[in-house]
């Protein structure tokens, strides 16, 4: 029984961030157009450049001080930590599977990053407001996980403007650079190469099949005036 209400109390924070996945994919679907390509793109830069920050931010500012900041020294080092092993293993997985060189980059960066996102900002208060939630009282969970959770989305951020999107610049800068050098050799030539091919289709007239027209032309026309004869 106790099995049973562990597992009841694990599984409503992932129901719940499912549903509203499913909210997210109909609002937009194409069928339905409640949710447009802007709409979209606009939504999504405001819940990451507003609404994201100013959530970690005020939690923060209610549980985070000076001495608790010195006491959580280790979190820094620990998501640096994971950004390094994730790009050592990102690197290891590009050279096993030879990804193509305009996705290196992306698929570094995202390894690099990792799961450090702002899901824990859903799950934890999910959790910790479950009836039978192993980590203690509600209120106690909720602040310290929301505090640490909050704390460690912020220094993901700058890692990840710092760290990964360096990543995928250079690798970037890689790819511009290559596509420049063959556009600037290899664009004229083939363009040589096409013109003559067309001009190579055009029948070439030699002064043999002018001379034949003409005798051909001299017949038919001795023919036409025998007959009329």
């Amino acid at each position: 029984m106790q099995l049973w209400k562990l597992f009841i109390t694990a599984l409503m924070p992932v129901l719940k961030l499912l549903l509203l996945t499913a909210v997210g994919a109909f609002l937009a679907l194409h069928r339905f157009n409640i949710l447009r390509k802007s709409a979209r793109k606009h939504l999504n830069v405001i819940v990451y450049f507003v609404f994201t920050p100013a959530l970690a931010f005020s939690i923060l500012t209610k549980t985070i001080t000076f001495r608790s900041l010195i006491m959580v020294w280790f979190m820094p080092l620990n998501v640096l930590l994971t950004y390094i092993i994730g790009a050592a293993l990102g690197w290891l997985f590009l050279k096993i599977t030879k990804e193509p060189s305009d996705m290196q980059g992306l698929v570094l960066g995202c390894c690099a990053a990792g799961n450090v996102g702002n899901l824990l900002l859903i799950i934890v208060p999910a959790v910790c407001k479950e009836s039978g939630s192993p980590f203690g009282a509600v209120d106690v969970c909720n602040k310290k996980g929301m505090a640490y959770a909050s704390l460690s989305l912020a220094i993901g951020n700058i890692y990840l403007w710092t760290f990964a999107y360096n990543i995928i610049r250079i690798y970037s800068g890689k790819i511009f650079n290559v596509n420049k050098v063959d556009d600037s050799t290899v664009g004229p030539v083939s363009a040589i190469e096409t013109d003559l091919e067309s001009h190579s289709t055009v029948p070439v007239v030699t002064a043999e099949d002018i001379s034949e027209n003409n005798d051909r032309t001299t017949h038919f026309g001795s023919y036409i005036a025998w007959g009329k004869s």
